[in-house]
């Protein structure tokens, strides 16, 4: 695939880990948070599959999806967790829950592949 549908694809699934973690944390608590958050990185987590195993070449180890996918989540959900402690608008807590998930996803990936 081209690189920009994998930018696409990486800022799309930040979007979707900051608004479920915010949503199931407002509605539900620590506990919706948690739950939330182990959704959707058990889904990321087999979405990195199905992409390693579709590779012809194998570019992208599977460690890098086993970190992105679970790392980068719980800190997507620590980072909304803090910010709904804090009391901000829902919107600022997905928009940085997000910038956390794709910042780590991004250090994950250039140190995992490029490094």
């Amino acid at each position: 695939m081209d690189g920009s549908i994998y930018l696409i694809a990486l800022v799309f699934c930040g979007l979707v880990v900051a608004s479920c973690t915010t949503f199931a944390q407002r509605r539900w608590g620590r506990r919706g948070l948690l739950g939330a958050a182990f959704l959707v990185a058990s889904l990321l987590l087999a979405l990195g599959y199905s992409d390693y195993r579709a590779q012809t070449v194998k570019d992208t180890p599977l460690n890098a999806y086993l970190l992105g996918s679970v790392g980068s989540t719980a800190l997507a959900a620590l980072v909304v967790a803090l910010c709904a402690r804090l009391g901000l608008r829902i919107s600022l807590q997905v928009a940085l829950g997000c910038l956390a998930w794709l910042g780590a996803t991004w250090l994950i990936v250039v140190w995992l592949v490029f490094v």
